[in-house]
């Protein structure tokens, strides 16, 4: 099971793990991925599931629209658990190289949304 803490939680990251624990049923979320960069509390966000992941109510944790290395080794430096994935627009128009190449250094995957065109090709 995967699903997204949205940016509007980042600020208690701790309910919004809860939350979801609650809402799906279940005692343990396989894959939680942060829905988007948010410089000003994805930090904290982060060490929520970080922290999750410790008490056994996360498996994997990872990211979704972090598009520039720069703003990816932000978070990765301030956290303990690399990002298993990064979830962003890819496609064969746009194929993300530079940051599939920059993300593979920590053992993270990229995964595509959108693989099959994106918005202004379908």
């Amino acid at each position: 099971m995967t699903t997204k803490m949205w940016t509007d939680d980042y600020d208690d990251g701790a309910a919004a793990v809860d939350a979801s624990l609650d809402r799906l049923g279940l005692d343990y979320i396989d894959l939680m991925i942060l829905h988007h960069s948010q410089p000003e509390n994805d930090v904290e966000a982060y060490q929520a599931m970080e922290q999750a992941v410790a008490d056994g109510k996360l498996r994997t944790i990872g990211l979704s629209n972090y598009y520039e290395p720069e703003d990816f080794d932000r978070l990765v430096h301030a956290t303990t658990i690399l990002p298993a994935l990064i979830q962003n627009e890819t496609h064969p128009y746009h194929q993300s190289m530079g940051m599939k190449e920059h993300i593979a250094q920590y053992g993270t995957v990229m995964e595509s949304w959108f693989p099959l065109g994106g918005r202004r090709n379908t």
